[in-house]
């Protein structure tokens, strides 16, 4: 490496940066050049979780396709299957989802995606978390379940039935197991 050469910190700064405004064919030459798929700014975000954020399908694929992290976290723990739940992006987060994403990974307040999805009143992301296995029932550090924290009826009433329905599921597991 020569003096003119950027250091890795450098290159992961750029990378974020790339991101950040949709430079698609600079993130790739920052890739080959040795960037960090993972790097992560001030508060932990990963480029995939930007990407995440934004809505930036191709460049989520791409970071996937390049090996990112699916489940590093920002400092608070969230994952970017959890920004995609937080802004509505239903796409962004059944790529995720298809590509290994957990969908019962929590931030350090106990919250699901699910819950991001369902505060934000993002009725299309609570169905696919659901469809993915996301769990109706769980509670946040504060004893809230994504349903208590939707404020959109649509919401509401898709993650009441789904709970109905997982916990018949969970009872007739149950009475599976007992025989």
């Amino acid at each position: 490496m020569s003096a003119d050469d950027p250091n890795p910190q450098q290159l992961g700064e750029k990378l974020l940066a790339a991101v950040g405004g949709g430079e698609e064919d600079e993130l790739a030459r920052l890739l080959d050049a040795g960037a960090s798929v993972d790097s992560q700014d001030a508060v932990g975000r990963t480029a995939l979780a930007l990407a995440s954020a934004s809505a930036q399908l191709a460049v989520v694929a791409k970071l996937l396709e390049r090996g990112a992290g699916l489940e590093i976290s920002s400092k608070s723990g969230m994952t970017p299957l959890m920004v995609a739940a937080l802004k509505g992006h239903a796409d962004v987060a059944t790529l995720l989802l298809r590509n290994g994403a957990n969908v019962a990974a929590q931030d350090m307040f106990g919250r699901v995606s699910l819950m991001f999805a369902a505060a934000g009143s993002h009725a299309d992301v609570v169905r696919v978390l659901l469809e993915h296995g996301a769990d109706a029932a769980v509670r946040d550090r504060n004893g809230l379940d994504a349903a208590a924290m939707s404020r959109e009826p649509t919401c509401s009433d898709t993650l009441r039935s789904a709970d109905r329905i997982q916990r018949w599921h969970r009872r007739r597991l149950l009475v599976l197991w007992g025989r």
